[in-house]
């Protein structure tokens, strides 16, 4: 198989162009390739050579190279990958990748749709380079699935479906644990206030809770606890829920709303549940919250 079908092959529907500032003395590929995932690995030797992957349908790229020098240029960044970390990359933003010198590499591909993290999360660890640990290595490295049979080019046959779940499955995996390392991933103020930020902007989630909020930001529930110093996440977006819902209540655009439909609009869906929490948290009625609040607007206008 020609060298550049067997990169598209590998790096789905994108652009690829490749320019060798000389002929590689080595070339050596092995790609498996199911519905929306590819995994490569592979070698070559060259004195440098430049891949542009360009546009296509929404992919994350994992890779490792070894021994050579590359560098990643994307929206007028640089970024220097040192040799055997990890890069991730989206086939959404055009990547210049230069390597010079001998090279060992593994790629992993698979569809955005087949992620489940939030996308802020992925794009938070993109276009970093990131050590790995031993385990993670071992995991990449022995990735290549290979089994007796073999398909029509005299590669290992391998189930399509099996393939996509087990990579994205693997991908993920990868993924939360270098965002769990990224930069913005240590203890304090700034870690807790992000998070309190997510929660304050998925409030309308009636699955909103601790869990979805540990799995959302790849830590443990114990390290969430650990960030909101004990205080308890599931009290953080209960309150945070009826400050919302007092706010609407108050809020004359809102004055034609049913009392189900503020606690829809917070995340509740039961009006009775909500109005139980409510009164638990302000000694008052939804009902009686928004009469006294209209009163207190007509009071602050007749001034």
């Amino acid at each position: 198989m020609e060298v550049c079908q067997a990169l598209r092959r590998l790096l789905g529907d994108v652009e690829i162009e490749h320019v060798f500032r000389d002929a590689p003395t080595t070339v050596r590929l092995e790609i498996r390739a199911g519905a929306e995932t590819a995994i490569g690995t592979g070698a070559h030797d060259l004195l440098r050579g430049t891949w542009q992957i360009g546009g296509g349908g929404k992919s994350i790229f994992l890779a490792v190279f070894d021994q050579a020098r590359t560098t990643v240029l994307t929206q007028g960044r640089r970024i220097d990958v040192p040799a055997g970390h990890l890069f991730a990359g989206s086939s959404e933003v055009p990547f210049t990748v230069i390597q010079e010198g001998a090279c060992r590499w593994h790629v992993i591909r698979v569809g955005g749709s087949l992620i489940q993290l939030p996308p802020a999360t992925v794009d938070r660890v993109l276009y970093r380079p990131y050590a790995l640990s031993p385990q993670a290595r071992q995991l990449i490295e022995n990735i290549m699935p290979i089994t007796a049979g073999l398909d029509g080019d005299g590669q290992p046959a391998v189930d399509v479906a099996g393939l996509d779940h087990y990579l994205s499955g693997l991908a993920e995996l990868i993924l939360r644990s270098i965002h769990a390392t990224g930069p913005d991933a240590g203890p304090g103020t700034a870690r807790r206030e992000h998070i309190e930020r997510y929660i304050r902007r998925n409030l309308t989630d009636p699955r909103l809770c601790v869990g979805s909020v540990a799995a959302a930001h790849a830590v443990s529930r114990r390290r969430l606890y650990q960030l909101f110093d004990g205080a308890g996440v599931a009290r953080f977006i209960r309150r945070a829920r009826i400050d919302k819902a007092k706010a609407l209540l108050a809020d004359p655009a809102y004055r034609d709303q049913s009392i189900r439909q503020i606690a829809e609009s917070v995340g509740i869906r039961s009006a009775q549940h909500f109005s139980h929490l409510f009164r638990e948290a302000t000694g008052e009625s939804p009902l009686s919250f928004r009469r006294n609040a209209v009163i207190q607007l007509g009071e602050r206008s007749a001034k």
